[in-house]
């Protein structure tokens, strides 16, 4: 029998964004990392330099620029943090067993790939098992899953991928189980939006590669 609960490797992971535009766009540390470093330098460094004017005004601007910063961050959605919350939409709403996200977000020929085997399933088919199942033979604890590790890749103007792990436990059984999806978005030709064209189950731990899952 599968072991389950196997603690298996983690699959590779999706491309990382440039280190600057992350820190820069993504990250709510930067702003209040440069007013830290810019308020020692100036309150701590320069004054012991006798440089006690440059010093507050050092600190004056490095506060500003960091709050700047964190306000930036703050307001700015980057298409990659779009993607990854849109992803963590459609997962949280199939384990609620609703199909209302995974209906806004499917392209019409989107698809189902289980470690490796397309499923055979069409948009239709993939969505009355949301409703469906999510509710009843594979509906999980609470209705709830534990997304984590998430990475987004925007890999052209109309292509991108996100990469989740994601962790549940089976409502019958009590069975924990631990799954990784990369989810295949294209940027649909008639309004632009972002639509998920694959789901692609990337790796179910405790189970080989190429392993074949009925749906």
């Amino acid at each position: 029998m599968p072991n389950f609960l196997a603690d298996s490797p983690p699959p590779p992971p999706l491309p990382a964004p440039p280190a600057w535009e992350a820190w820069l766009w993504e990250s709510l540390l930067t702003g209040p990392a440069v007013a830290l470093m810019a308020v020692l330098l100036g309150l701590l460094v320069l004054p012991r330099l006798g440089r006690g004017r440059l010093g507050l005004a050092v600190a004056a601007s490095g506060l500003a620029a960091g709050l700047g910063l964190l306000a930036w961050s703050y307001l700015t959605i980057t298409p990659r943090e779009a993607l990854l919350e849109r992803t963590r939409a459609v997962i949280d709403g199939i384990a609620r067993g609703d199909a209302a996200p995974a209906d806004a977000a499917f392209a019409p020929d989107v698809r189902l790939t289980l470690l490796g085997t397309d499923a055979g399933m069409n948009r239709g088919q993939m969505l009355a098992r949301i409703s469906g199942d999510m509710n009843g033979r594979y509906a999980v604890r609470d209705r709830a899953a534990r997304l984590s590790r998430a990475r987004a890749s925007v890999d052209g103007p109309n292509t991108a991928r996100t990469q989740v792990r994601v962790q549940a436990v089976h409502d019958s059984t009590g069975y924990p189980a631990s799954t990784w999806w990369i989810v295949h978005w294209r940027r649909a030709s008639a309004t632009g939006a972002w639509e998920i064209v694959n789901l692609d189950l990337q790796q179910f731990d405790g189970l080989a590669p190429g392993t074949r899952i009925s749906p």
